[in-house]
């Protein structure tokens, strides 16, 4: 053999320590950018099934003529199959959290529910403001 030449037999030992090693080093590295994606993308279909939860619940917040249960039902089954129709699952469960949390903001920060009639407080007159006796 030559001075300063390779024989086959040290590229194939420095191939094969090198390509293992490498392996491990980059192996966790590589396997946390695939699970941070992953959960990148699953927030980012949460996000969308929120969305869609929020749309339909003020949709058939003003449907009188279904029962509540009915209404949830039925948001609960447009979010299933809004996010079918993008290639997205989502289970029962969790579409159904989605609606309840979009109703509870629609209701309480929103001002939602307005398709119910408010009962009011007749407030009684005071009959002689001008008698100051009982205050003191």
């Amino acid at each position: 053999m030559m001075k300063g030449t390779f024989d086959i037999a040290s590229v194939l030992t420095f191939v094969l320590t090198i390509v293992p090693a490498i392996y491990k080093l980059l192996r966790p590295l590589i396997t946390a950018k695939i699970e941070t994606q992953k959960s990148e993308n699953t927030r980012h279909d949460l996000e969308i099934a929120d969305d869609y939860a929020a749309a339909i619940v003020a949709e058939m917040a003003v449907m009188a003529n279904l029962s509540s249960a009915d209404r949830k039902t039925e948001a609960v089954r447009f979010v299933i199959n809004a996010m079918q129709d993008l290639g997205k699952t989502i289970s029962t469960e969790t579409a159904g959290a989605k609606v309840e949390a979009a109703y509870q903001n629609y209701k309480n920060n929103i001002g939602g529910d307005v398709h119910k009639v408010s009962k009011t407080i007749e407030a009684t007159a005071d009959p002689d403001p001008d008698d100051q006796s009982e205050v003191n």
